[in-house]
């Protein structure tokens, strides 16, 4: 299970003339990091994994995402995976209806052919 969001942000440092107001210097583009706050919430049955931006470089929280900077705009999937799961199995005896106790059949017969 994944889900996407993307981040835009292009930052250049100028210096304008301060008579003309002409662009004299400029610098950039300045690697940004990202800064959105993670809004993917897992639905039952599963938990976040990690994020991975479109070179598929891993990061396991938010803060480590953060870290990270960019030069171009990127697109961040968030990966989730099942949590375990816990079943209780149980063997009825359809002819009393009531629960088997015993793993052995009531009839005699295998139950692992």
């Amino acid at each position: 299970m994944t889900g996407t969001t993307s981040e835009v942000a292009t930052t250049y440092e100028i210096t304008r003339d301060s008579v003309t107001g002409e662009i004299i210097v400029g610098n950039g583009p300045t690697a940004q990091h990202p800064t959105q706050p993670s809004t993917v919430t897992a639905k039952a049955g599963y938990k976040f994994d990690k994020w991975t931006d479109e070179d598929q470089k891993s990061f396991d929280d938010d803060a480590a995402l953060k870290a990270a900077s960019y030069l171009e705009d990127q697109t961040f999937t968030a990966h989730f995976t099942a949590t375990e799961q816990t079943y209780r199995v149980k063997y009825l005896d359809e002819d009393k209806n009531v629960e088997i106790r015993d793993m052995s059949d009531p009839k005699g017969c295998t139950l692992w052919g």
